[in-house]
């Protein structure tokens, strides 16, 4: 039987990736808690994460099945979108204080990207899409071995679908954060009952992603998605000489970079071992992620901000972590 899935059943994979790297990176963050029902959602927000992860992820697998740094130096390009299209790496658009070295905001950069959109917008996502999606856990089994084991605990599990929501209230109205979680859950279901419905699920995820003339066609919209963007959102908040050659030069450091682990992959599909993720225990997650969005919207302002603030030193500790094991994996000697 020929399961060489078509273009119109990959352009649905395709949405079903741009949607769950949406709402993990957006919706979790309550940057954009309604991506998939508001003019901005549509036309910037899953446009601009779906073009990425799929760019990104097609290049990585492009070489063979990817290791754990090469995904994410690939996140860390990803999370650069937030110069030259948000230009928050340059200028927040919220309220300071602010700490800027060589006109780079710090703080915003740290977490951005060495950690939020390394993985909550490309590397979770990626992961999860093909767990659930797909025959294969390649993301998931080129983690560090402490990284998988962590995952693959029930109790860590839950403590992060409780962080998640707990997250996505900072900030917000009571109930908003809960309704906003239910609304993009019930479009990511209905994408993957559609997606499993073609029976092209029992694919491993590189024959589903873009490649060749298909990746040339998504960096070509990606291209012109800057240029549109980059001119008309919040142009004032672009920088100096300085902060324009800064950014370029970690542009170019992380593409070497990448470029390096591109050339450590593996030409041959790891055995199949995917997170063990029963019904039940998807159950009990969406659970805990929704009571946590909704009892958490009800704390008071000041212990909303002290969860945040948690949260983002860890993000902070976690990132630079994970950014020092990569570069030591990716000039370690075969």
């Amino acid at each position: 039987m020929q399961m060489t899935p078509t273009t119109r059943q990959k352009l649905l994979f395709w949405l079903l990736l741009a949607a769950a790297s949406s709402f993990f990176a957006e919706v979790i963050s309550g940057s954009e808690l309604f991506p998939f029902s508001t003019p901005n959602g549509l036309l910037l927000v899953v446009p601009l994460y779906g073009l990425h992860i799929l760019l990104l992820s097609g290049m990585v697998y492009s070489k063979g099945i990817p290791r754990f740094h090469t995904l994410f130096f690939a996140g860390m390009l990803f999370g650069l979108y937030e110069a030259y299209i948000t230009k928050v790496l340059w200028n927040p658009f919220w309220e300071g204080p602010f700490f800027h070295i060589l006109e780079i905001e710090i703080p915003a950069a740290t977490t951005l990207v060495l950690w939020w959109h390394p993985f909550m917008s490309f590397i979770v996502p990626l992961m999860l899409v093909e767990i659930f999606a797909t025959s294969s856990s390649t993301v998931f089994e080129s983690l560090p071995g402490r990284l998988r084991g962590w995952l693959g605990s029930p109790r860590i599990q839950v403590g992060l679908a409780m962080a998640a929501g707990l997250l996505q209230t900072a900030g917000k109205p009571p109930l908003l954060s809960f309704i906003a979680g239910i609304v993009g859950l019930l479009v990511l279901w209905l994408l993957l009952a559609w997606w499993r419905r073609t029976n092209r699920n029992k694919l491993p995820l590189t024959q589903l992603l873009p490649a060749n003339r298909q990746l040339r066609w998504v960096l070509a919209f990606l291209i012109l998605l800057y240029l549109l963007t980059g001119f008309n959102i919040r142009p004032e908040a672009l920088p100096g000489v300085t902060g324009h050659v800064v950014i370029l030069a970690i542009y170019i450091l992380t593409g070497l970079l990448l470029w390096r682990g591109l050339r450590q992959s593996s030409a041959k599909e790891p055995a199949a071992s995917a997170i063990d993720l029963p019904a039940r225990r998807v159950f009990t997650l969406v659970s805990v992620y929704l009571l946590a969005t909704l009892l958490s919207s009800f704390f008071p302002d000041n212990i909303k901000l002290i969860i945040f603030v948690a949260e983002t030193i860890f993000g902070w500790i976690f990132g630079i972590s994970i950014f020092i094991y990569c570069l030591r994996q990716v000039f370690k000697r075969s």
